[in-house]
């Protein structure tokens, strides 16, 4: 059995993609035995401060401190919180500590606590990143760092997530590993729906979040145009975002009310419902590392179709899903060709692969070999060697690391004062008993 303390600024109440993540990895290293924690950002809005308890026993840090209105912390590693972390590192006696997503900051700074306590690191990428701009530049240039001195393993969702990661953080082969995202194919299956589907209609799934990367501008140039072709065909648009008033414009522009129906946010037990409603989930990201929303729509039956950009060309077999560029033309060409051919009405066998490639379970015991792997390697910091790489220009982030050495200081300081003998251990609730008697 392995303690383990999983990190990200991203984590429920929100929704998305690494949240269902963290949360159903969390859950099946719990049923193999691991004893795991999360550690995430407060949320006011929802009251959520301190500790709370998930199914399974799951026990979640929110910590308390000052963040962003993108949804992360403030840089703070100097900080009460990086001697919460510490504290909470030790009380529950953690053996390794495991980031979600580099672009959360609680990640970056508990990969620094974690090298001054001498923990295992292990980070696991959810997405892809770019070269060309500053703000990528610099970002890479710290994970590059981290790579060679924080991190341990580098868990990718995709072989496409696998090479950007080598590319940008200049990791070894054996440094990032794939272990691909997964659904819980009994939430995730097509359901019965209260009203039968239209024999004579075609429904097209439109759910993501609206925003750029997610492909709208391309939604909006495909979309008037099928359905002026087909009077027969409607979309279900699903989701919010920063380009939502610009398809209301679109539908109101063409006089497309009759065949654009939007829901807006989907609470996440309706999503299957959605899907089962459909006959064709279309997505048009123009770019994306592991699209878990085209294995779920899948999985509930719908046929895909999708641009071809990161790593979605490695979820479905090619008989679940049509592939292309990401232009309109071609996911018109696309489209019409799926609605003319009845393409949605043979999904050879889709549910049954994605039942077998896609388990929780089995990320669960692959990733827990990581972490048997990562503990059982000697990883010893050459701190002379980091220190003449941080003043030697190689590395941007001077300051930063300065702060981060000022702060193993620190802690040596705290261990000497205050010592751990006398810490109260962390004492994990016990909930078997009031769970039977609930079901009573």
């Amino acid at each position: 059995m392995v303690t383990v303390a999983m990190i990200s600024d991203f984590f429920f109440p929100n929704v998305g993609g690494v949240e269902a993540h963290l949360y159903s990895l969390a859950f099946c290293l719990r049923k193999q035995g691991h004893k795991v924690i999360i550690l995430t950002r407060e949320r006011e809005d929802f009251n959520l401060t301190g500790v709370r308890y998930y199914s399974n026993d799951l026990k979640v840090y929110y910590i308390s401190c000052p963040s962003m209105p993108s949804g992360i912390i403030l840089p703070c590693i100097i900080s009460c919180m990086s001697f919460l972390i510490r504290d909470i590192m030790i009380r529950e006696k953690v053996q390794v500590m495991h980031g979600h997503q580099s672009t959360s900051l609680l990640v970056i700074i508990a990969a620094f606590i974690a090298t001054c306590m001498e923990i295992p690191y292990v980070l696991t990428q959810h997405s892809l990143h770019e070269f060309g701009d500053l703000a990528s530049i610099e970002l890479n240039n710290l994970y590059a760092f981290m790579s060679k001195y924080n991190v341990a393993r580098t868990i990718c969702v995709s072989n496409t997530v696998r090479e950007n990661v080598i590319l940008r953080h200049k990791a070894s082969e054996k440094h990032a590993i794939v272990i691909p995202n997964a659904i819980d194919f009994c939430f995730y299956s097509k359901r019965e729906l209260p009203q039968p589907k239209n024999p004579s209609k075609v429904r097209i799934i439109f759910l993501t979040r609206m925003t750029f990367r997610k492909g709208i501008d391309l939604f909006l140039e495909v979309m008037p145009v099928i359905c002026k072709r087909f009077k027969h065909v409607q979309f279900l648009v699903c989701g919010d975002g920063p380009k939502r008033n610009m398809i209301e414009h679109v539908v109101r522009e063409f006089s497309l009310e009759s065949q654009v129906e939007f829901k807006g946010f989907a609470a996440i037990e309706d999503v299957p419902y959605i899907y089962s409603s459909g006959d064709i989930f279309l997505c048009t990201s123009i770019s994306e590392a592991f699209c878990l929303a085209i294995l779920e729509a899948a999985a509930c039956g719908s046929y895909v179709i999708s641009t071809d950009v990161g790593g979605i060309s490695e979820i479905l077999p090619k008989e679940a899903i049509s592939l292309c560029n990401p232009t309109a033309s071609d996911l018109i060409d696309k489209l019409v060709a799926a609605i003319e051919d009845k393409k949605y009405l043979n999904l050879f066998r889709t549910q049954e692969v994605i039942e077998e490639s896609y388990s929780w379970d089995s990320v669960a015991s692959e990733v827990s070999k990581v972490y048997t792997e990562v503990l059982t390697e000697q990883r010893p910091v050459d701190w002379v060697q980091m220190v003449k790489e941080v003043w030697s220009g190689m590395f941007n982030f001077g300051s930063l690391i300065f702060l981060f050495m000022l702060t193993n200081v620190l802690f040596f300081v705290v261990e000497v004062i205050f010592g751990g003998k006398s810490r109260r251990m962390a004492v994990d609730l016990d909930t078997s008993a009031a769970s039977k008697k609930i079901k009573k």
